[in-house]
């Protein structure tokens, strides 16, 4: 995880004072990467974690986001 860390790290320095990152990841690494996106960018600039439930197979050529989430 230090390149995360690494690139964390850069963005913080990049991003305007009222920027957003968006990270997108499966259930498997979520929790190390909001650990070290605590830790650089300090854990009250937390705001949510957006979740989407697929409605239609991969496949589909008109996929769009589900309704649900």
């Amino acid at each position: 995880m230090q390149w995360f860390y690494e690139g964390a790290a850069l963005l913080r320095e990049l991003l305007a004072e009222s920027g957003g990152l968006y990270v997108h990841l499966d259930w498997r690494m979520v929790h190390y990467a909001k650990a070290v996106l605590d830790e650089v960018f300090g854990g009250d600039r937390y705001e949510n974690e957006i979740i989407w439930e697929r409605s239609l197979p991969h496949g589909n050529i008109d996929y769009k986001f589900g309704a649900s989430h």
